[in-house]
């Protein structure tokens, strides 16, 4: 059970100040959370950022994790960290709260995974699967009880996504359903880099099986535009109350087996929707 936010376009300070914030909230005090779990409120098993942002036109790479929890000096040196006048950004953000899983960095979102030469992929998760049956699809068995079912689900992508394209990453996702291994949700977000081209773009797929249902809004994926369309941000439920809470931007939810692409070209946010599920 996680909390997820992922920043795609240009720099909008205030909006990215405020996801931030609306992140590091949600992992700390999560009112959707505390209302079928009482007395348990915080995500506080480790957090995570990917981060792949245009300055200079030369491209920065930024990847931390740590299982401790997201604190409020925390938050401040987050912002911190991220480079002044960049031209564009993707930033993916992380907070874990695990019920059975090891607890420890190796499990702590986001995984990254590469094809030698073809790109580099961060991602991060939301639900569960069943890792068993993935683990053995990778001939990665005697490894399934050191990772969790997210790590199963990175490595899937780094052996069926051929080349850092938007469908060829989609497909790969779509796969995963069709096998009928998804317990909970397949909610994902991720960002893409290739290699060879310096292309990068970001993903998000909302996707809540029957049985996770139950918690359909705890699960659910909201998108959000800022209003000169330049920026969008994708977030869990928990984000999406604290952000329109301080941005007041308008966001609406994902449909159940929406994916959404975003990328920069020429200095202009493009946003594709497909429907996979």
């Amino acid at each position: 059970m996680c909390r997820l936010a992922l920043y795609s376009g240009m720099v909008d300070s205030a909006v990215l100040r405020l996801t931030v914030k609306s992140f590091r909230l949600s992992t700390q005090f999560d009112m959707i959370l505390d209302s079928f779990r009482r007395g348990r409120r915080s995500h506080n098993h480790g957090w995570g950022l990917a981060c792949v942002a245009m300055k200079f036109n030369e491209l920065f790479v930024m990847h931390f994790k740590t299982s401790l929890p997201l604190l409020s000096e925390d938050y401040r040196s987050l912002l911190r960290a991220i480079p002044r006048d960049v031209w564009w950004m993707h930033l993916l953000l992380h907070g874990r709260l695990t019920s059975s899983e090891p607890i420890n960095v190796h499990n702590t979102h986001p995984f990254h995974t590469s094809k030698v030469g073809a790109y580099s992929i961060w991602l991060a998760h939301n639900g569960s699967v069943n890792k068993q049956v993935l683990a053995e699809k990778l001939g990665l068995l005697h490894l399934v009880n050191q990772y969790a079912d997210s790590y199963f689900i990175t490595q899937w992508l780094g052996k069926t996504v051929g080349e850092a394209e938007p469908n060829a990453l989609l497909d790969s996702l779509k796969s995963l359903i069709e096998m009928n291994i998804v317990k909970t949700a397949l909610n994902v977000i991720g960002i893409v880099l290739s290699e060879s081209s310096n292309h990068v773009f970001s993903f998000a797929l909302n996707y809540v099986s029957q049985e996770g249902q139950s918690l359909a809004e705890y699960y659910r994926l909201y998108k959000l535009l800022n209003s000169e369309k330049t920026s969008l941000v994708v977030a869990s439920s928990t984000v999406f109350k604290y952000l329109n809470y301080f941005a007041k931007i308008s966001g609406e939810a994902m449909d159940n087996g929406e994916a959404v692409i975003t990328e920069v070209k020429n200095g202009v946010l493009e946003v594709k929707s497909r429907k996979i599920a």
